[in-house]
């Protein structure tokens, strides 16, 4: 991995910039819920910046796993000093500036707390001291204003204010070592996987979907049946596939009715199966019924589609069946998407708690 001017490699990972020896960095795209280590063990100021799949709504988890120990100049144990926070992307490549005792581009934290910013900012925030081995969460949201929200293992989110409001502009997330021997450990938490069944080409599956020949399952929902194919609905469901392999009625008969739910929904279901097409307004009955499946990316694509349609209309139905399932990893993000858009906007917070 890359750590400040490529002096440190643990390992190589797209999920860190710049690359050895390029003066204008290219895009690197990082991987969802992949933990990688971002260590320095020399003095030596440089930004390492993580990419994201979408770079104006972003969730990145940090975790401090190194502390530093003795400053190497002067032989004493030094205090440790690390910046997590977004930067401008057209600041990446320069060495990390400080100017009238701030920093030159970007938005910080520091592991004790501090919020430190291009702005003048230099004031403690609401987040306690860092210890090691606690997580520091971040989520960028750039709309309808730039906002950066900030919670730990032991703390809830709660909006980072700096001096003045971040101004609108191309951000990445990036951690700055200011000690020497110290180590990160960071997680891009990414809200944009589609669901696809592995091993089978959509198109094919989209055919399927549309002629229904030889099928050989069905899911009844209140009177209606729905044919499917055995195959398709194990690779897409756990739950499916232990069904149809197990000793139950289902697995002889290869129907299973689908209670507390409704037609429309089952078959919004199985065409997100086939096809990985989501209606938006199916969403909301799609989401119970794919965690019930264990369907994770069909969980996580019903939960962001409820999240771009998130109005003071639409805020308290979708409160209401992100706190259901928050406790699913794949619903946990989009709660704390939820939760930070309605800190910033007080129109989805009134019509959330209204709707309680």
């Amino acid at each position: 991995l890359l750590g400040p001017r490529g002096r440190v490699r643990r390992a190589r990972s797209p999920l860190a910039w710049p690359p050895r020896g390029a003066r204008m960095p290219g895009i690197k795209r990082a991987h969802e819920d992949r933990s990688v280590l971002l260590e320095r063990r020399h003095y030596q100021e440089r930004p390492v910046v993580l990419e994201v799949q979408d770079p104006g709504n972003f969730r990145v988890r940090f975790k401090i796993v190194k502390d530093g120990g003795i400053d190497s100049d002067v032989g004493e144990a030094q205090h440790r000093c690390i910046l997590m926070g977004i930067i401008p992307r057209r600041a990446c490549s320069d060495a990390f500036a400080v100017e009238d005792d701030h920093p030159k581009h970007g938005y910080f934290i520091t592991d004790f707390g501090n919020l430190w910013a291009q702005d003048g900012t230099d004031m403690e925030s609401e987040i306690h001291n860092l210890p090691i081995d606690i997580s520091l969460t971040l989520h960028f949201i750039s709309e309808p204003t730039p906002t950066l929200i900030a919670s730990t293992d032991d703390q809830l989110p709660c909006v980072l204010h700096f001096e003045r409001p971040i101004p609108p502009d191309d951000y990445r997330p990036c951690v700055v070592f200011r000690t020497e021997d110290t180590a990160v450990e960071a997680t891009v938490v990414e809200t944009t996987k589609r669901p696809v069944v592995r091993g089978s080409p959509g198109g094919i599956l989209a055919k399927m979907w549309e002629a229904r020949s030889f099928a050989d399952a069905e899911l009844a929902c209140d009177g209606k049946a729905f044919p499917a194919h055995r195959e398709v609905l194990a690779a897409a469901s756990p739950v499916f596939a232990a069904t149809f392999g197990g000793s139950m009625k289902e697995a002889a008969s290869s129907r299973i009715d689908v209670g507390d739910s409704t037609p429309k929904a089952v078959e919004a279901l199985l065409r997100c199966i086939y096809t990985g097409n989501l209606d938006a307004g199916d969403a909301p009955a799609v989401l119970p019924l794919a965690h019930r499946y264990q369907m994770e990316c069909i969980v996580r694509r019903s939960g962001e589609l409820m999240l771009q349609g998130l109005s003071p209309e639409t805020a308290a139905r979708t409160a209401s069946t992100f706190r259901s399932f928050r406790e699913d990893k794949a619903v946990a993000p989009l709660w704390d998407s939820l939760v930070g858009r309605c800190l910033v906007d007080e129109a989805l917070l009134r019509a959330t708690l209204e709707g309680l």
